[in-house]
Parts: C-alpha cells; structure tokens; sequence
C-alpha cells in the first residue's frame, strides 16, 4: 500500500463510553474522487487475480474449459475477492488504498455483526452478478412481450436511471454502485486527526470535488432535456395519429374508404408517422437472424424495411434510391431490363412492386 500521508483529516472519538464499551465514531464522508480511486483500484487488482486464476484453470484443464466456462471463474474471482475482504468485515485493497471505509464496519456487537454478514453477502452476490443477470431476464423477456401491452423500453429507462444515479453521485458523493445505494453501504475516511490543517484541507476537497458537481449538474440537465424533447415528440405524434385517424374516419363515411386506403398503401413511409428502425430487437422480431436485419445497400441497420417481389429486404429510401437511379441509367443507356433489377438477384423490380413491411 502507499505510504503517503492522508490529506484529508478526519475526528475519532470514544465519547461517554457505555457500559457495552460501543465505540461512538464521528468520521468525514468520503468524497468522489476517493471513492473512484478505490473503485479503480480494486478492479485492476480484480484484473490481476483472474488473469492468475486462468492461468491455473487453464494449466489444469485446458484452454478450451476456461473459454467455455469463462463466466463462471469471472464470476468466481470476484467472489473469492469480495468474500475474503468485504464478506469477512475488512476492508478491500482499492478501499485501504483510498484509506476509506464503509459505514458499518466500525461496528462492534456480535449480534449487529452476524446481521451484518447477512447483508454483505446478498451485497455481493447482488454486486457480481445478480443485477445483470435479473437485467439479462428483463431483456429477453422484453423481446417476447406484444408490442401493444410493452410500450415501454426497458434499455431506455435503464439508461436513464443510470444516468440519474450517476449525477447524484456527482453532486452527494454518496453512493457510486446502485447496489450500494440499495443496501445503504456508504464510505467514511479513515484518517488521523490533524486540526491545524482541517480547514486547508476541507477547502482542498471542496475545489477537487467541484468538478464531479458541474458535470453532474450537466448530466441533470441532459436528462431534462431528453424527456422534454420525448414528451413533446409523443405529444406531436400522437395529434398527428389523432388527425389521420379523423380524416380516415370522414373519408370513410363520405364513402371515399376505399380510395383513402389506396393512399394509405401506396404513399412513401413518413419519418413522422411510420419509421421502423430494425436496430431496436422489438421492431419486426420475426426478422432472423440479426445479421438478416442490416440492409446490403447502406451496411447499417434497416429503416422502414421494404421489399420486392423476390423477397429481399432493403431499406425503403435506399431501394427507392436504387431503382430511380437504374431507371436513369437505364434510359441513358438506351437499354432495357437488367439495370433496373434486384441489387442482390437482379430480377426485375420497379418502384411500384416495393412493399414496406410491418
């Protein structure tokens, strides 16, 4: 560990001492930047023990059974780290590195402490694992559930409230895992008592951690501006959906029904009304495998996909595109036929033939 002198001053004390001897202890919180450098440091030491546990895996039972099981030792080596150091009520290297602690390891009761092992040990299960693997169930569920009943993105709403718990930690320095913000485990420095400098340094902490609070405040400031714009987006949309829908509706009882759901059909997809956009797993799921969903035209996922009467799938402003640029070149050209064909089987496709999927 370093030998640096602590910076930071921090007040213990034993204060009417009971008769139980509980020791009363009046510690600084910890700020951002020594909560991170703890974090920091345990995963590059995380890093060096599995490169160490793979290594002995693999002298003892081949490369092959590592790979296949390569979740399981990930899984393993954070466990063998947590459970030596967090699980047993001591401090991990990242955190005596830091010289912080976590908040209840101060306390002395037997019995406080056998909950205490309770706790940290659904802590660190949650912590290596079971949040993504609750996260992975959500997902895949996600992706079976109808369209109509999961309006909701559950990857957005996660991003979202990681974002959000990211910015609070930036402005409280309070919880940098949300595990932790669930389970209240909160970090104090651990420092010795120098009160002719606790002033300079409390000064010091203030300009260090101002930093992590503006860009908090910009991320606070990112998520109001992103549920502004989808607010107002939705809002649009659905009086644009409530407009259409009305003047369907007077088309209809005009008895121009059919001739409205001619226009309907054959007009291109607005980006405003319709926009399918393959890259989200729950547009056109039937479309397998993922691969399958990308368009050979612009080599990124497709948008508003479309097809001819071969079948193959495009993009409709890239096939679009497509044939009005054969069709040119077949009229400067002279020619007929082939140049204004499928990209892929060259069979003959005119704009009129594209049919977009939903």
């Amino acid at each position: 560990m370093s030998d640096k002198k602590p910076i930071f001053p921090s007040k213990i004390s034993k204060t009417n001492p009971s008769p139980s001897h509980q020791l009363q202890w009046n510690l600084p919180y910890a700020d951002v930047p020594s909560i991170i450098q703890s974090n920091d440091k345990d995963i590059e030491i995380q890093d060096k023990l599995f490169e160490h546990l793979q290594n002995l895996i693999q002298l003892l039972f081949g490369q092959t059974y590592v790979k296949t099981n390569l979740n399981f030792w990930k899984f393993l080596n954070k466990f063998i780290y947590f459970g030596s150091t967090t699980l047993l009520n001591k401090r991990t290297p990242g955190e005596e590195y830091a010289d912080i602690i976590i908040n209840d390891t101060l306390s002395t009761s037997f019995k406080r402490r056998n909950k205490l092992f309770l706790k940290r040990f659904f802590f660190i299960m949650c912590h290596i694992g079971g949040i993504k693997f609750l996260l992975s169930k959500i997902k895949s569920l996600n992706k079976f559930t109808s369209q109509t009943t999961n309006k909701l993105d559950f990857s957005l709403w996660l991003e979202t409230l990681s974002d959000l718990h990211l910015a609070l930690f930036y402005l409280n320095s309070k919880y940098y895992e949300f595990i932790r913000r669930i389970f209240q485990m909160r970090y104090f420095f651990l420092h010795d008592d120098d009160s002719a400098n606790e002033e300079n340094n409390l000064q010091f902490r203030k300009m260090i951690n101002l930093p992590y609070k503006i860009v908090g405040g910009v991320i606070i400031l990112k998520l109001l501006y992103k549920g502004v714009f989808v607010f107002t987006k939705n809002t649009i949309s659905a009086i644009s959906s409530g407009k259409n829908k009305k003047e369907i509706s007077e088309n209809t009882e005009r008895g121009e029904g059919k001739n409205a759901k001619k226009k309907i059909l054959t007009r291109i997809p607005l980006e405003s009304k319709i926009n399918i956009d393959l890259e989200d797993p729950l547009q056109l799921p039937y479309i397998q495998p993922d691969s399958s969903r990308t368009c050979v035209l612009c080599l990124s996922y497709m948008k508003n996909p479309s097809c001819g009467k071969c079948g193959h799938l495009f993009c409709w402003n890239c096939i679009m595109d497509w044939c009005r640029e054969a069709k040119n070149a077949t009229t400067d050209a002279n020619n007929s036929g082939n140049s204004n064909g499928c990209p892929l089987c060259r069979q003959e496709l005119l704009p009129q033939q594209i049919v977009p999927l939903r």
